[in-house]
């Protein structure tokens, strides 16, 4: 009997904030939407050159995992939650790779829960992803995640949309 199985990997890689990246992150304005503070529909150039610069050797590592020739980061924006704050259910663009980096995260803070691609529908266990300064989360697009109620007021990340391309 033959058995195939569809398989999605989350790439989880632990780094050193660099001081440039964080200080320029910092400087940001973010707004309130429903959920958290966040730059999300605002285009910020020079934050997507400092992640490229800031991640180039997870994004590279990937992409070597991925057999694919180079990448090209699509959007990035921040991302601030302070205390029941949450990000709800979600998915990206299913072709693309998303990606979530820790700025600034505590004890308390929520981690990343990562559903099976299909959920509600395909019942599987959920991964949970710990917030840890310096952690970077890579995983495909179609894969539905979710922040639950946070429990302090640090919890910062730096997400992203990437794409890994053959040519």
């Amino acid at each position: 009997m033959k058995e195939l199985e569809f398989k999605h990997t989350i790439f989880v890689d632990d780094n050193n904030l660099g001081d440039e990246f964080v200080k320029h992150v910092n400087s940001i304005d973010l707004k309130r939407d429903f959920e958290q503070l966040n730059n999300f529909n605002e285009l910020n150039e020079e934050l997507g050159k400092l992640v490229c610069k800031e991640l180039n050797k997870t994004f590279n590592e990937v992409k070597n995992k991925l057999n694919k020739k180079r990448f090209e980061l699509l959007h990035s924006w921040i991302q601030k939650y302070f205390d029941h704050d949450w990000h709800q259910l979600h998915v990206h663009n299913p072709t693309d790779y998303s990606f979530i980096y820790f700025i600034n995260c505590g004890k308390y803070s929520s981690p990343t829960t990562f559903y099976t691609p299909g959920h509600p529908y395909v019942i599987a266990d959920p991964i949970h992803i710990k917030a840890k300064k310096g952690r970077c989360i890579l995983f495909q697009g179609c894969v539905p995640h979710e922040v639950r109620p946070n429990n302090d007021c640090i919890r910062k990340v730096v997400s992203g949309n990437i794409k890994f391309i053959w040519l």
